[in-house]
Formats: structure tokens, C-alpha cells, sequence
């Protein structure tokens, strides 16, 4: 489960959930559980090698000030989850002490493999972005991912400022 230590506050902005849950059936991987809030969705799921593929879906325009998406990933022992998105996750300017903010867990139990490339973070001009990763990993689990940032140009030509992009990681071993 996601826990509520991703951050946001000042503006108009709404908390988004999605949680779900990885495990075998019949040696092969399955999402046993699922439950998300708006925006954010599960939009398939599909064979990937001998993974399950899992695309999310973002249906709003991006991320504005006061934004909280949490996203809570359980990967059962011997699972295989890969993990991406359908397009860039866009976070707009925010106010002064505004921030939008994400917050991705995954428990990940012994000999599973979490796989997770989503697309690049677009931060607009002033977006403020707090994006907080936690994973806890069961004895030979596995977890992989690949992160890009990028600020954008506006249609001039010229580069964004970002005041603020908090990142932090926190790994938890287990056993």
C-alpha cells in the first residue's frame, strides 16, 4: 500500500491511488489484485516474454500543484512484472510552496523480478516535483529501473527553470 508520506500541499490539487499485486498461476505471472483512483489506471496488461507486461495510464493533462499519486507495486515470490506508461508524465508550474508530488512503492518477494522503464518526467517551467521511490526486497528479488528527467523548452526556444525537483530512494532489505 502506498503510505501517505508523499508530500504536496498549497494548492487545489487531489490525491490518485493505484495499487496493485503480482502473482503465479500456473507458473505464470497474473495481477491478482488491483485498485486505482482517477487518473491513474492500469490500461492493459500483456505477455512479455515470460513476464507480465503492465502499461499505466495517466488521463489527465499532468501533474499540477498539489498533485499526490501514490503507487503501491507487490510482486509475489517468482514473479516477473515489467512496467512502463503510455507517455511522458508532465508536471505543471506550481505556485510558491506548491509541489506536486509521487510516490512508488514495491515489495518485492523472494526470486521476483521488477522491471520499471516508464517514459520521461517532462517538468514544465517553475514545476516543483517530489518524487519519492521505497522499495523492499525479499532475499533474491530483483528490481530494475530506469529514470529520466527532462525539462522542457518553451515554443521560443528557451530552456525551463525548475526551482525544485526532490528525488529520493530508500531500499529495504528483508531476511
Amino acid at each position: 500500500m502506498a503510505s501517505s508520506t508523499a508530500t504536496a500541499d498549497g494548492g487545489a490539487g487531489r490525491p490518485s491511488v493505484l495499487e496493485a499485486a503480482a502473482e503465479l498461476r500456473g507458473g505464470a505471472t497474473v495481477l491478482a489484485r488491483r485498485y486505482c483512483t482517477s487518473p491513474i489506471k492500469i490500461a492493459k496488461t500483456f505477455p512479455e516474454g515470460g513476464a507480465l507486461g503492465v502499461m499505466l495510464m495517466d488521463a489527465s493533462p499532468g501533474m499540477l500543484a498539489g498533485d499526490r499519486y501514490g503507487l503501491s507495486w507487490e510482486a509475489e515470490a517468482g514473479t516477473h512484472l515489467v512496467l512502463t506508461n503510455q507517455g511522458f508524465t508532465k508536471v505543471h508550474p506550481c505556485g510558491l510552496g506548491q509541489a506536486a508530488s509521487m510516490e512508488s512503492c514495491y515489495r518485492i518477494g523472494a526470486g521476483a523480478v521488477v522491471e520499471t522503464m516508464m517514459k520521461p518526467v517532462m517538468l514544465y517551467r517553475d514545476a516543483v516535483f517530489d518524487n519519492r521511490t521505497v522499495v523492499e526486497l525479499a532475499p533474491g528479488a530483483v528490481w530494475m529501473q530506469g529514470e529520466v528527467l527532462c525539462p522542457g523548452e518553451d515554443a521560443a526556444g528557451r530552456g525551463f527553470s525548475i526551482r525544485v525537483v526532490g528525488q529520493s530512494f530508500v531500499r529495504l532489505l528483508r531476511g
